[in-house]
């Protein structure tokens, strides 16, 4: 359990915060006519009293002053201890000025004298800074106390044994030597003829203050004599006030001793209802771990959700490549093919025409045989046909390698559209991809809403103890009633004390 479950909300264990002037012996006693008499009746409602005095309730914690009082302190009087083991060669204090020989002494005490104070203010510690901020709250505390003009000779010797048995101990360390003699005063500056001499290290300490420091330690010291004597009569006169409190009356005694009963119970229900907390608080810490846990296992899917993504651009990039790769590939082939058939077609429609031309000749040079120029012409023209044909022939052979080449590039294109299909696959794959994507980051999202759900809920639970402040009406609901979920159960204690 948490250690502000078991602190409560009206501490009853100091007097001075249920009432003051009430000493335990008029509380006892006042209990015991309780139990021997019948209580009588309260007019007022005891919620609505409680309520008031819950709201007029003031915070426990002193108030701490606004200018505080700056402690003594050894560096603040412009006091330093020297010896071997701290200062070295060294013995002066650093605040004194150095001898100089060009200077008189009678000079170097005028100097001294005339120079303003330099005071050097360390850090005022934790421990001092507490002390001071006590002092002050006893201090407003005895001021706001009513206290007779009568005084008792007895009770500053009393107030003089409180006051010696309540002193603290100094903290280890801080403890004054014993053994040491210390020597104070004001410094004695060197004369001429000692400044020459070498200078030997003293036996014991020796504190060394200006005489503005000394003047300022004594003016302090004084004031603390009389804040003290003030203080021991102020104590004095309470420690009186304490031994003999007023007496009330009866009715007094029994609406304070109604009111302290709630008070009691009401502190007793915020026990039980802190530790409720704490254990709530406590489970949505364990709920808290799990939906991490969850939240780390989304994170881990999701990254091999980014991978797998990443994998799938990388695919589709190769596929766009592919796709454009084979797109000119059949842009080539086919603007290479539709040149080679056209300049094929040119090819054999002009030997066409050779070979009707010679075919021409051929019938002409038969019909002309006799003709001696017709037969060399004949001749002429048969050689150019032959000479044709075999161009004829070496063109069919070029024709069969570029088919052949075309059927390679036929089964080139084969090839791209086997991946292409593969593609496709891949594409397939990368769908189911994306939408597990969207099922983990549909998942992802909703798990942040049910954090940032928890997350109001623990501080709508950090926050119940201030939500609860006040006076708590306990009503017994009916049998068939239905209580809303913001509506606390009362414990078996609670309802025994109802019935």
């Amino acid at each position: 359990m948490p250690a502000y479950a078991d602190d409560d909300l009206i501490s009853l264990d100091n007097e001075s915060m249920v009432t003051s002037p009430i000493s335990p012996t008029s509380i006892a006693s006042a209990s015991s006519k309780m139990v021997a008499k019948p209580r009588s009746p309260v007019k007022r409602d005891s919620f609505s009293d409680l309520t008031v005095m819950m709201k007029a309730k003031k915070p426990y914690t002193p108030i701490p002053p606004t200018t505080p009082r700056a402690p003594l302190s050894n560096a603040a009087n412009s006091m330093q201890f020297a010896s071997r083991v701290s200062s070295g060669s060294n013995i002066l204090s650093p605040l004194a000025r150095p001898y100089h020989a060009d200077g008189s002494v009678a000079a170097y005490l005028r100097s001294q004298a005339c120079s303003p104070p330099t005071a050097v203010t360390p850090p005022i510690t934790d421990c001092i800074e507490q002390k001071m901020q006590r002092l002050e709250s006893m201090l407003k505390e005895l001021h706001d106390i009513p206290v007779d003009d009568d005084e008792d000779d007895n009770a500053t010797v009393q107030l003089t044994q409180t006051m010696n048995a309540i002193v603290q101990p100094l903290l280890p360390g801080f403890e004054p030597p014993s053994t040491i003699p210390v020597r104070t005063g004001p410094i004695t500056p060197p004369t001429p003829a000692d400044s020459t001499e070498p200078q030997t290290l003293p036996t014991e300490p020796v504190v060394r203050v200006t005489m503005h420091a000394w003047e300022a330690i004594g003016r302090d010291l004084e004031a603390l004599k009389e804040e003290k004597r003030a203080l021991e009569l102020k104590i004095a006169r309470l420690e009186k006030l304490k031994t003999s409190p007023p007496r009330l009356s009866g009715d007094k005694e029994d609406e304070l001793h109604t009111e302290i009963g709630h008070l009691k119970f009401q502190n007793e229900q915020n026990k039980t209802q802190k530790a409720t907390m704490a254990r709530t608080l406590s489970q949505k810490d364990v709920e808290i771990k799990q939906l991490q846990l969850e939240l780390d296992t989304c994170k881990e899917a999701l990254e091999r959700a980014k991978n797998a993504a990443t994998s799938h651009a990388e695919v589709v990039g190769e596929r766009d490549y592919l796709h454009a790769q084979l797109k000119d590939d059949r842009i080539s082939s086919s603007r290479v093919l539709s040149d080679l058939t056209e300049v094929k077609n040119h090819e054999i429609q002009s030997l066409n025409r050779q070979l009707h031309d010679l075919e021409e000749v051929v019938r002409r040079c038969k019909e002309g045989e006799r003709n001696n120029e017709h037969h060399d012409v004949a001749v002429v023209r048969l050689e150019a046909l032959n000479k044709s044909e075999k161009q004829l022939k070496t063109v069919n052979a070029k024709y069969a390698a570029e088919h052949a080449r075309v059927n390679e590039l036929e089964d080139h294109i084969e090839l791209l559209q086997s991946k292409l299909n593969e593609v496709g696959d891949l594409q397939t794959q990368l769908s189911q991809k994306s939408a597990d994507c969207d099922r983990w980051r549909t998942k992802y999202k909703n798990q942040e809403k049910m954090i940032e759900t928890c997350k109001r809920q623990m501080e709508r639970a950090a926050n119940e103890d201030t939500c609860l402040r006040g006076a708590a009406h306990l009503v017994k609901p009916a049998n068939s009633s239905k209580l809303s979920p913001v509506v606390m159960s009362c414990t078996h204690n609670t309802i025994g004390l109802l019935k």
